[in-house]
């Protein structure tokens, strides 16, 4: 936050009292003012003998030596502070210099400052530069989560920058959906892209962790619902569909690496790779590989076939579908305990009858609550034998 809150505030006042009459609104008013203040504002930050410019080339040095030099890095870094105390990217970077236990401790310190400084603020979201910083200090605390399994951590943090920010300047929805793909929150996940803008609705990067946690979730209706929809929205997911069924999983890995996560557009070869190493690994999961590639040979023309079938392939895509088929015994449970309950044999009605009710509420993960609810299901445990 490099400049003061109340220097806005003042003009931004004294110019709707002079300009308020030639706008349909008053928002429309404050958007031209954060354009022009900003515009100002930029050109005094970025004159060549600015401290906070010199700032900047100290620590652009600083990013020349990070790999071979840290040492040095964290020198420019230090000589940068001194020119423009308030730099939160230089900050940001010295933290990385620490460990993981000490850079998230400063990460968390930094945000809870400058959301205090935000606060105070106009709350104008990414029109007003001096907020910016802050969105992506936000950012960088939501990906070191995501980058230490502290996934519901992130989820707050983009849910946070996604209210600030609406029209989403740094691409957080996408990161939020493949999170809660992750987590298998298909409710949050259908809620969350039923609510966006149609536009998005099109696009792969929305689209691949709704179709994923469909399918991890059993929800297999909707699953071959996002299919289709992917398969007419990217002309290059056939040809992805196509790498999968031939086994070519070191192309896979090379081009996935090649993915500039900044320059690339969606519905693209390159959005496909960098989404599904987002939210699956196909080498780890036998289901969904076999999944797709069901689905692809029944969505490709007869004459594309191959001659030859694996009827194990086949085989096993049908016993997962079975084996995660709706549960009347199991409705209302958590994805969680429904799981642990599947993993032990206990789907169907006729299943709880070998099992009696105290060998059910002693397997971890079921408590009481599903115990009652397994019960208002109609589910019957084994009788007790009566001690003679």
């Amino acid at each position: 936050m490099t400049s003061s809150f109340e220097d806005f505030t003042k003009k931004a006042e004294a110019f709707l009292e002079e300009h308020i009459t030639e706008y349909l609104s008053v928002d429309m008013a404050l958007e031209d003012f954060a354009r022009q203040y900003n515009q100002g504002l930029f050109d005094e930050i970025t004159s060549p003998d600015s401290k906070q410019e010199r700032a900047w080339k100290l620590i652009e040095e600083a990013y020349h030596y990070y790999e071979d030099d840290p040492s040095r890095s964290q020198e420019f870094l230090t000589e940068a502070l001194k020119l423009d105390p308030e730099n939160l990217d230089a900050k940001q970077m010295l933290l990385t210099f620490q460990s993981p236990l000490e850079h998230l401790k400063g990460l968390i310190a930094l945000e809870k400052e400058q959301r205090s400084k935000w606060e105070q603020g106009p709350k104008m979201g990414w029109a007003n530069l001096d907020e910016r910083p802050y969105l992506s200090l936000k950012y960088n605390l939501a990906k070191f989560y995501l980058s230490n399994s502290m996934n519901r951590f992130a989820i707050k943090e983009f849910e946070e920058i996604l209210e600030i920010d609406v029209q989403d300047h740094m691409g957080v929805r996408y990161e939020l959906m493949a999170t809660y793909c992750n987590l298998e929150e298909f409710d949050k996940a259908k809620s969350f892209f039923e609510c966006e803008q149609m536009e998005y609705h099109e696009e792969d990067l929305m689209i691949v962790p709704m179709m994923t946690v469909s399918l991890m979730t059993g929800h297999i209706e909707d699953a071959d619902f996002y299919f289709d929809l992917l398969y007419a929205k990217n002309p290059e997911f056939e040809n992805y569909l196509k790498m999968i069924e031939q086994g070519d999983e070191e192309r896979l890995v090379a081009e996935t690496l090649k993915v500039n996560p900044i320059l690339f557009e969606a519905n693209s070869m390159q959005s496909l790779l960098m989404v599904f190493n987002q939210v699956v690994d196909l080498s780890q999961s036998e289901y969904y590989f076999t999944w797709l590639i069901e689905k692809y040979r029944a969505k490709r023309p007869q004459r594309h076939v191959a001659k030859k079938k694996n009827p194990e392939l086949h085989k096993l895509i049908r016993e997962l579908e079975k084996s995660i088929e709706p549960s009347k015994a199991l409705q209302g449970l958590s994805i969680s305990v429904e799981r642990i309950l599947r993993q032990h044999g206990l789907i169907e009605f006729k299943d709880f009858k070998k099992k009696t009710e105290e060998e059910v509420a002693a397997i971890r993960g079921v408590g009481k609550v599903s115990m009652q609810l397994l019960k208002e299901n109609g589910v019957v445990f084994k009788k007790k034998r009566k001690k003679k």
